[in-house]
């Protein structure tokens, strides 16, 4: 950033100091000095409405904005010395470029990447982020009150991540944003959810209502079990209303107590009339309908690729967005780097809630309601092999974008994976994955964790499955651009039992084909987890030596190896190292990892 910043001073630096752009005392008569702008929009989860009620005078804010900016161009006093300049160019004789560069370092948390699946981020951490976060949504909202030339400037860091699934109303956001003539310029990253509803719940109104009710139910249980202080209660009270019309009869203190106490609220019918039972049979009569128009409409978006060109057309228009994120369900809690829920007017959409059930009814669907999803439902997909439309998003959606005239540098792939790899695509499949990939500088494939896993030995493979993933993983690190690479495998069921564990087996597919066959120049960092590679020592000291000319430093702990060499280093968690002698190891088994 110090280089970039530098560089583009030296460019302009003659250029601003000729030029004379008028100051806040020079805009035009008959033009307004500040231009208050609206409350930022929706950005998928990731904006927050920060309510400020306590807003300084305009004239405070514009003084106090600039003297904030001037402090950050005063930075560079020593550039300036050192390249022998008597005076500092005034805030507004610098280029649209380079003052979106210093406003850029303002909100700099508002445009930071997810945290690596590495590790888990601490509590304290997440809370810091959400706090920079929170605070740089409120910088940009002051900075668009300033004056006309900084508005336009700090616009596009206003959405700077857009959020996508797989309805038609959500498509349509995305275009109209990438069309938007200032915000669509600062969008750097596409966020595409790819969860799938599941027509199991639409040809059953019993399994929907069941389901989507206890969703319901322990959304609004959580809420009221959270909110306790006097200010809060009036969202206690609504949630309570809500509760009352679609879950159960009973007082408000009655299934507030009942909460807070057991944690559930169980009613004995006694209040529950035959009027409460017959709207509620209404209620999710109505929303059982919607579901299923929903689910229509998802097909049809999947049927002719219209999704596909959907997205790839409006990522080609937006200029900044060279990251792909694909989740099939919003980031876990343990990895969250949006601003935490609390930053969301929780009582804005209570009353929203109770004003209009047709928007509680759409949140329900789709699994977002307060923020929180809702993974029950998980045991009855039907389609769960490599074609389903959620896997399909993941083959074809980077060749869909490369085709539209856009190569990605950023991939972040979060899925639980599909039941069956072996269902591959064509080679023709592959081979446009491949050649969109061939800017890739970044990639990340976490195999997220799923509730339904823990005792379902039926879904433990053998590595020899695992063919059609490793086939993708090899086609998407096909580049030599490649800088990081962050495999996480570690919640993916391999069952080794029926192996030789004394030796390699030359059978088993392995990942370490894609390390070894290819020579990434510009590699700095690879981490490991829960994977099956079979890869040469000799190809690690290699791969550690390189570039560099130093000893490789293996260090062996408990948790994995971590080979460090300065830059590149690799990273290769829950260790069980088989076969020593015949100068192969077996990585990532992390099942077999203790006492080995």
């Amino acid at each position: 950033m110090d280089d970039l910043i530098e560089h583009s001073l030296l460019l302009t630096l003659n250029e601003a100091s000729r030029d004379a752009l008028p100051d806040f005392g020079s805009e035009s008569e008959g033009e307004t000095r500040f231009h208050a702008s609206p409350h930022l929009g929706e950005s998928g989860e990731e904006q927050a409405e920060a309510e400020d009620d306590s807003f300084p005078s305009l004239n405070e804010l514009r003084e106090s904005i600039v003297g904030t900016l001037d402090a950050s161009i005063a930075n560079f006093d020593d550039l300036f010395s050192r390249r022998g300049v008597v005076s500092q160019p005034q805030l507004f004789k610098l280029t649209d470029d380079l003052l979106g560069i210093i406003l850029g370092i303002l909100v700099e948390p508002q445009l930071a990447e997810p945290p690596s699946t590495i590790c888990y981020q601490k509590y304290a951490k997440r809370s810091r982020r959400n706090e920079e976060f929170k605070e740089s949504v409120k910088t940009i909202q002051r900075l668009r009150l300033v004056c006309r030339r900084i508005c336009n400037v700090s616009s596009p860091f206003l959405i700077p991540i857009v959020r996508v699934e797989l309805n038609t109303q959500s498509l349509a956001r995305l275009d109209m944003i990438s069309r938007h003539s200032t915000i669509g310029k600062g969008v750097r990253t596409v966020r595409v959810i790819t969860r799938c509803l599941d027509r199991v719940l639409a040809n059953s109104f019993e399994n929907f209502r069941r389901l989507k009710s206890r969703y319901l139910r322990q959304s609004l249980e959580d809420l009221m079990n959270t909110k306790l202080s006097v200010d809060e209660e009036g969202e206690s009270r609504m949630s309570w209303e809500l509760y009352r019309r679609y879950i159960s009869a009973g007082s408000y203190n009655s299934i507030l107590m009942g909460i807070l106490y057991y944690g559930f609220h169980v009613s004995d019918g006694s209040d529950d009339s035959n009027v409460h039972q017959i709207l509620r049979q209404i209620f999710w009569s109505k929303a059982f309908e919607r579901y299923k128009h929903l689910l229509a409409e998802q097909e049809n978006l999947t049927k002719e690729n219209v999704f596909l060109e959907g997205v790839s057309t409006a990522v080609a228009r937006m200029p900044r967005a060279t990251t792909l994120q694909v989740y099939d369900k919003d980031r876990d809690n343990l990895y969250e780097h949006r601003p935490h829920l609390s930053f969301f007017s929780k009582s804005k959409l209570l009353i929203g809630f109770c004003e209009n059930e047709d928007k509680l009814i759409d949140d329900i669907n789709k699994s977002k309601l307060l923020g929180c999803g809702d993974y029950d439902d998980s045991n009855f997909r039907i389609d769960k092999s490599w074609s389903s439309p959620s896997a399909q998003i993941l083959l074809k959606l980077p060749a869909a974008i490369h085709k539209a005239g856009r190569l990605l540098e950023n991939i972040c792939i979060e899925i639980k994976g599909p039941r069956d790899y072996r269902t591959l695509a064509s080679f023709e499949g592959f081979q446009a994955l491949s050649a969109a990939t061939q800017r890739l500088k970044q990639f990340t494939f976490y195999n997220q964790y799923g509730f339904d896993d823990e005792s379902d030995e039926e879904d433990e493979w053998t590595p020899k499955k695992l063919d059609g993933l490793i086939t993708y993983l090899s086609a998407i690190v096909n580049t030599n651009a490649l800088e990081k690479i962050d495999i996480n495998l570690c919640y993916l069921g391999i069952g080794m039992g029926n192996l030789d564990m004394e030796k390699p087996n030359p059978s088993v597919p392995s990942l370490g084909t894609i390390l070894t066959s290819r020579i990434w120049p510009n590699l700095k960092s690879v981490y490991l987890n829960g994977i099956t590679p079979c890869v040469s020592h000799k190809w690690l000291v290699e791969r550690g030596t390189r570039n560099i000319q130093k000893k490789f430093d293996p260090k062996f702990d408990p948790w994995g190896a971590n080979f460090k060499v300065g830059v590149p280093s690799i990273i290769l968690q829950r260790k069980a190292f088989l076969g020593l002698g015949q100068e192969a190891i077996l990585l990532g088994l992390w099942r077999f990892a203790g006492g080995q």
